[in-house]
């Protein structure tokens, strides 16, 4: 064969690869599709809500998870719409394992299918059990007062390492300092001598200003480290919210009110 149309064909075949692949993994492909799925299913078209998030639920290329768990959500919500229940319970089981701690919001979704969805929940709770991810160490309030413990706690570990080094670094020279003056100065007569007997009045007093400098570092950056360890100590996702919801139905309409307090 022809060493030029080898060549030809391998690149070829490399771009027609790549592109694929490109596809495949498209980050904003599945996002589009999954927004379009979910106006669907708002506006009762079902059937087309469960053709556009079933394929999402079977990739495993390109798909991050949080779009795949998004997919299981509306492809489930959309079979017990059609009174496909034992699919819509498959779903929201698929749903589960990927978000074991997610909820339907009351604002979105009728009664009867929330009713539906915990009841997955409760029946699968043993199994749904090893898919909950491990619960963060608590925090404790305490440990903001022992420098730079406060920051690590908080995740803010560059902030800890900083803090934790100017304190080393400035109890080192106070420490120092305060030894250097205990040794050369008489504290009755205050005169600072060397181990020659020379007086060293000019470098003591240096010592001292060190001796002084460090002492202040070290209760500045102390009470920056306390003050900022507790503004930070409470867990943002603690903070209250609070939606409300009109959804039509069938008879009438239902009013949801969902929140975190």
């Amino acid at each position: 064969m022809n060493a030029r149309l080898v060549v030809a064909v391998a690149v070829v075949v490399t771009l027609w690869l790549g592109v694929a692949g490109t596809a495949r993994t498209q980050p904003g492909k599945s996002g589009a599709q999954l927004s379009t799925a979910a106006q669907a299913l708002r506006s009762g078209d079902y059937a087309r809500a469960e053709a556009l998030a079933s394929p999402i639920t079977r990739s495993r290329q390109g798909v991050a998870k949080q779009d795949r768990a998004e997919a299981w959500r509306i492809y489930g919500l959309a079979l017990y719409f059609q009174k496909r229940l034992g699919g819509a319970e498959q779903a929201f089981l698929a749903y589960l394992k990927l978000q074991p701690d997610a909820h339907l919001e009351p604002s979105l979704v009728p009664p009867e299918a929330i009713v539906f969805f915990e009841s997955v929940r409760s029946k699968n709770a043993a199994s749904l059990h090893k898919y909950r991810p491990k619960p963060k160490a608590k925090k404790r309030w305490i440990l903001n007062w022992l420098p730079p413990a406060g920051q690590f706690q908080n995740g803010h570990k560059v902030k800890g390492v900083i803090i934790g080094a100017v304190g080393v670094l400035s109890l080192a020279a106070n420490l120092t300092s305060f030894f250097l003056l205990r040794n050369w100065c008489d504290v009755t007569t205050d005169v600072c001598k060397n181990s020659k007997g020379e007086e060293i009045r000019g470098r003591a007093r240096t010592v001292r200003q060190i001796n002084l400098w460090s002492a202040a570092a070290i209760g500045v950056v102390y009470a920056y480290a306390v003050i900022d360890g507790l503004i930070y100590f409470r867990d943002r996702s603690t903070r209250k919210s609070l939606s409300v919801g009109v959804v039509p139905s069938a008879s009438g309409a239902y009013v949801g009110i969902s929140g975190r307090f």
